[in-house]
């Protein structure tokens, strides 16, 4: 009997040896799998034999296989990961916003200068021909590139609004891979068996979701995940799901509004990850009262207004006095930037541009209409010069991209330590690996030696009973 239960010891100790050989080899294979949590068996006895007033341990079993895991951490990453592609996303947004702005060579910003100067030079010579055509070549040029940003701009808008589209089918696919991978998590514990590489993977797809949705999480005691949004609406509750739903925007007809499935809410409370972030360059920075093209738009009204205001008291070379200068299709959103042209009549014959304040052809209203650069004028809540108010609109969107970059690195930052302190605590360590499997080893040897040595008693028993 001695024999046949140092035989049994030998076994246990052999195959539980040699299942934490496998799962050192398991962690070693898998240093380089993204998102993969390092696992390691835990010994336990298997049971006491009591020897008079001794008692003696009689085996070993792997109890369990236990995944190294630190679930505040994990937590963090993922309301990290909210943060950080949400500024990302906006740096990343904002930086094309930058190159529509671009005021270098052929910007806003140089054309009007060039529009100021050739009024200037027109004043000189009202009775040119060439500087009338600088003047009218001048104005063409600066109402195209008004129109170029506010199209750009609106343009990306609509690749955002697209965007939006997308990215809210792709989460509604991650909600419904979780509510599988909850499944699977409990039917696996119900059975007794592993569900570290499940957990893996359940971890991994609710950080691809947290890049698009802020939301908060919370594990049950059945072992699957929930979901829920700031304002606590349900995303996902063990094998339930609510889906992001799509709105056509009551205000724009163009665009969609994000709602949650059986939710009264109007819209979806986010404030985090990637689709809040395209939908506030889309509605506030972009779009808005406050947004660019509305501050453009404004910008463009009060100096086209003006402009045509001067150019009304002019006369032309005819002898009449001037009509409009500036027009606009007044059908369209943020009509004056983006369909901003040069009146039909005076783009036809420049000799209808009303250089003169009198009919003697003095040249006074050109000169008028070119010192508009440097004449005040109220635009919202602030009175200066026309040139000022460009140069503050343009000042504020360079302050915009840069804060977004200062803040998507400040995000990054957190992440790459937080993602190292993962690796500090789940991430797989060659040297320790190669400690284990030689630790592993020398037990597996042990107990095969142990299983020589029962097989020996075991001969003596035979021999003696002989």
């Amino acid at each position: 009997m001695a024999g046949i239960n140092l035989m049994n010891i030998a076994k246990g100790g052999l195959l539980s040896h040699q299942t934490a050989i496998d799962l050192a080899g398991s962690n070693i294979s898998n240093i380089n799998t993204p998102g993969y949590t390092r696992q390691r068996a835990v010994f336990d006895s298997v049971a006491n034999l009591t020897m008079g007033a001794q008692d003696a341990q009689t085996g070993v079993i792997i109890k369990k296989i236990e995944r190294v895991y630190d679930q505040f951490i994990a937590s963090q990453i993922a309301d990290q990961t909210h943060a950080h592609t949400y500024s990302d996303t906006r740096r990343e947004e904002l930086g094309r916003v930058e190159v529509i702005f671009n005021d270098y060579n052929e910007g806003i910003g140089h054309l009007m200068d060039e529009f100021w100067c050739s009024l200037g030079d027109l004043s000189m010579d009202p009775s040119s021909h060439i500087e009338r055509v600088a003047v009218l070549s001048a104005a063409q040029s600066m109402a195209e590139s008004f129109r170029s940003v506010g199209e750009q701009l609106v343009s990306q808008q609509e690749s955002v609004n697209t965007q939006v589209v997308d990215l809210v089918r792709e989460a509604n696919d991650h909600i419904d891979a979780l509510a599988d991978l909850n499944e699977k998590v409990m039917q696996t514990r119900a059975g007794q068996g592993n569900v570290n590489d499940l957990l893996d993977k359940r971890t991994a797809v609710i950080n691809e979701l947290a890049a698009l949705v802020d939301f908060s999480q919370m594990e049950d005691s059945d072992g699957a995940i929930n979901l829920f949004l700031s304002d606590g609406t349900p995303l996902l509750m063990g094998l339930d799901t609510w889906h992001l739903e799509l709105d056509v925007d009551e205000e724009n007809s163009s665009f969609y509004t994000i709602g949650v499935e059986g939710s009264a809410a109007s819209s979806a409370p986010l404030s985090g990850g990637k689709i809040a972030a395209l939908l506030d360059i889309r509605d506030r920075v972009i779009g808005g009262d406050e947004g660019y093209l509305q501050k453009l738009d404004d910008f463009v009204a009060v100096f086209a207004e003006e402009l045509n205001t001067l150019h009304h008291t002019g006369y032309d070379m005819y002898g009449n006095m001037g009509g409009d200068f500036f027009i606009r299709d007044e059908s369209l959103d943020y009509a004056w930037l983006t369909s901003l042209a040069v009146d039909d009549a005076v783009a036809a014959d420049v000799n209808r541009i009303a250089a003169s304040a009198t009919v003697n052809g003095d040249g006074m209203n050109a000169l008028e209409m070119g010192a508009l650069k440097d004449a005040v004028v109220t635009l919202g809540d602030r009175q200066t010069t026309i040139n000022s108010h460009y140069s503050t609109l343009v000042a504020g969107i360079a302050q915009d991209v840069a804060d977004s970059k200062r803040l998507a690195e400040h995000h990054l930052s957190l992440m790459d330590q937080l993602s190292n302190q993962r690796e500090e605590v789940s991430g797989v360590s060659i040297d320790e690996e190669m400690l284990n499997l030689v630790r592993f080893q020398m037990g597996y040897s042990a107990s095969a030696r142990l299983c020589n040595v029962a097989d020996e008693m075991i001969e003596e028993l035979l021999l003696l009973v002989r």
